[in-house]
């Protein structure tokens, strides 16, 4: 192998080296990109799951306030009773609410005009 040739390999795995380099940078840094985009997806999630069992929270409350005084529920408010309390179970709500919950399948389902 003369001297040409001998400066070309060097020359040639010197560039392959430097591109390989950049390559696993790139890599790396995608790889942190990632993790990080990751991690405030699971953030917001988290936060996005803990506002809406705090606004079911609220709204039970309410509504059991509202049936309790009353001594009796209506059918749909049963229903969204159901709903709300399934879902606010499902976010890891518990506590309080499931004291209120026994409450509220103790009641009376009165059937109002115009329901079904």
């Amino acid at each position: 192998m003369g001297l040409f040739e001998s400066v070309i390999l060097a020359v040639v795995t010197a560039v392959l080296g430097v591109v390989s380099y950049i390559a696993k940078c790139i890599y790396n840094d995608n790889q942190k990109l990632n993790n990080q985009l990751q991690l405030e997806k699971s953030r917001k999630k988290f936060a996005v799951e803990a506002g809406l069992a705090c606004i079911l929270r609220s709204d039970l409350m309410d509504m059991h306030e509202k049936y309790i005084s009353l001594g009796y529920i209506t059918i749909h408010g049963k229903e969204t009773w159901d709903k709300m309390y399934i879902s606010y179970h499902e976010l890891g709500g518990n506590g309080l609410i499931e004291d209120f919950n026994d409450d509220i399948q103790e009641l009376l389902i009165r059937r109002l005009q115009g329901e079904a």
